[in-house]
């Protein structure tokens, strides 16, 4: 499942002036998004019957030769499907590139000599994504980031003025913070993304503690550049990459259609993984 990208919302006209000043910050609201988001053949029996039992012999030989000739296309083709299925997959885009880097510094995790490469484009304010952070990147990391068997390359994909808000706030940590930053916005998503009332003040609370103040918080947010540096970066993904849904995730330049961390280890599987 993935959380579509809201009709219209491609360009930045949505979301100008929404960094010019900070009066337009405090007004920050939530757009309403809607969730989309195979035996072998048996062995040949062969015994010496009686004369007496020779028509019940030969009846059942006839009874063994007739399963054997039909199990045996039915394995044969299940063979071949299993086979098939472990082909690799074809890319729906070249990873060269998927990996052309756009205005921002790519936030990356994991060794660049990696054999496979994913592409993450996701949005914080998407259940979706949320849900791949905290169910799927966890055992993702360790079986194959850690190891150096996969790099992911994370970019964003605001959706809305709170997402793009959010990404702004990660954007103006040290790099080195960023990914924290983001992986408790997923993991406390529900609290200031979705409570009643004015998000704003559940945002800063969640800023302080990463070292923002009030002053940092306000300048940070009042970046035009930097706003508009995310801004390309969702164009792209959806003018090049064809991306309508988040999160929408790329290995290798092959989109995966899955949810969970087996599914993502089948196409890992079937890309070398080991």
């Amino acid at each position: 499942m993935a959380n579509p990208v809201k009709s219209g919302n491609n360009g930045s006209g949505w979301l100008i002036g929404f960094a010019a000043v900070v009066s337009v910050v405090v007004g920050i609201g939530i757009y309403g998004m809607s969730g989309s988001m195979s035996g072998p053949a048996p062995d040949a029996l062969m015994a010496v019957k009686p004369a007496a039992e020779s028509v019940a012999a030969s009846t059942t030989a006839a009874s063994i030769a007739s399963t054997a000739a039909t199990t045996a296309p039915a394995a044969t083709t299940a063979a071949a499907a299993t086979e098939a299925t472990m082909e690799a997959p074809v890319a729906e885009f070249p990873v060269a590139d998927l990996l052309v880097p756009g205005p921002l510094p790519e936030i990356v995790i994991g060794q660049a000599s990696a054999p496979i490469t994913i592409v993450e484009y996701a949005s914080t304010t998407c259940p979706h994504c949320a849900e791949f952070h905290k169910t799927v990147l966890p055992g993702l990391k360790s079986k194959y980031i850690d190891t150096g068997k996969v790099r992911l390359v994370y970019r964003e994909f605001a959706r809305d003025n709170l997402d793009a808000a959010v990404y702004m706030l990660a954007r103006c940590l040290e790099p080195s913070k960023y990914m924290t930053f983001i992986g408790v916005m997923f993991e406390k998503q529900e609290v200031w993304a979705f409570a009643d009332g004015d998000p704003l003040p559940r945002l800063l609370d969640f800023a302080k503690q990463a070292g923002f103040t009030d002053e940092t918080f306000k300048t940070c947010l009042s970046d035009q550049k930097l706003l508009e540096n995310l801004m390309s970066v969702r164009t792209r993904a959806v003018d090049s990459f064809k991306v309508n849904s988040t999160p929408s995730v790329f290995v290798n330049g092959v989109r995966f259609q899955g949810n969970t961390l087996p599914e993502l280890e089948q196409l890992l599987a079937k890309l070398g993984a080991n």
